[in-house]
């Protein structure tokens, strides 16, 4: 093989790897589906769902940079913030988890947002559903969360 081959053959697999999506382990009760490619995907039977992606952390912004401004962000939409926490995952990554609550025309939305800023990219898990059938899954959400492989 050449050494232009070789060089190809490398940088297709570096890029392959850079792309790879970001995944938790799946909560009981949950299932894939498919989605966009550059997420993970999951729900449940009620329509409860989470989202697992990556995002360039441009502007580049620290854990407690994001942090703020995503407080700003939920209370600027009328959100109201239940928790607002450190979290880690198994793999060490440091980051901060949200759960919030908002009023629909449907009742009672709850949204979880947590995000684990990198040097280049911030690893982004969501998760929401109806009160009623989100409550069950939450601390199952949270510990799956810890789970998260970049």
């Amino acid at each position: 093989m050449k050494s232009a081959s070789i060089l190809a053959i490398l940088f297709t697999l570096t890029l392959v790897a850079n792309c790879k999506t970001p995944s938790i382990n799946t909560p009981a009760g949950f299932a894939v589906y498919e989605g966009q490619s550059t997420q993970y995907n999951l729900v449940s039977p009620d329509a409860v769902r989470i989202r697992v992606y990556r995002t360039k952390n441009q502007p580049v912004g620290s854990l407690a940079t994001l942090t703020n401004a995503v407080e700003l962000h939920f209370q600027s939409l009328g959100y109201r913030v239940l928790r607002n926490e450190n979290i880690s995952t198994n793999e060490g990554l440091s980051g901060r988890l949200f759960l919030t609550s908002v009023m629909t025309m449907n009742g009672e939305y709850r949204y979880l947002a947590s995000f684990f800023p990198m040097e280049e990219d911030v690893l982004v898990v969501e998760a929401g559903g109806r009160k009623e059938d989100f409550d069950p899954y939450e601390k199952e959400i949270i510990a799956q969360i810890k789970t998260l492989k970049p």
